[in-house]
């Protein structure tokens, strides 16, 4: 796996533990689909109430991400390394990526890092759109081949 850039997607340390990735499209197991979602901030605070979210995805773009529409909030759940922070792989991070995801540290989140966390890592090449595939990770005990995770992209 690539680590995204430096540059690629603005990361913002968020009021009530939430952390934002703007461009960024976090994978991840899919917990539920919310539509009509007023913003990002509120996307991450359905996050918090899931016991099971520790990452969130946000369609901010008011024609839509993809074949996404404006206003989604997808929680997902990634695996959990070091401090309680998700490992936050990502389909896409950059300009050109429509989503805003985000992440919440479990436990204490001690441990160390950058209060504004890691950058995302790129296990798969975004689509020409960058909206990337939201249908969530292969059923437990399985993980995709490189070749099946690009064939969930669509386009490719």
């Amino acid at each position: 796996m690539d680590a995204a850039g430096g540059g690629a997607g603005g990361t913002d340390g968020g009021s009530q533990g939430c952390n934002v990735l703007r461009e960024t499209n976090l994978q991840g197991s899919v917990l539920e689909h919310l539509q009509g979602v007023p913003d990002a901030a509120s996307c991450c605070g359905q996050c918090q109430q899931d016991p099971g979210c520790n990452v969130w995805v946000y369609c901010q773009s008011a024609g839509g991400c993809g074949d996404w529409p404006y206003r989604l909030c997808t929680l997902k759940r990634q695996p959990v390394g070091a401090g309680g922070r998700p490992m936050l792989v990502s389909y896409g991070a950059g300009p050109g990526v429509p989503w805003t995801s985000g992440y919440i540290v479990q436990g204490d989140g001690a441990g160390g890092g950058s209060p504004s966390g890691p950058q995302p890592q790129r296990a798969v090449p975004p689509s020409p759109a960058g909206a990337g595939d939201l249908r969530g990770a292969p059923p437990a005990g399985q993980a995709p081949s490189a070749t099946q995770a690009v064939q969930l992209l669509p386009g490719l």
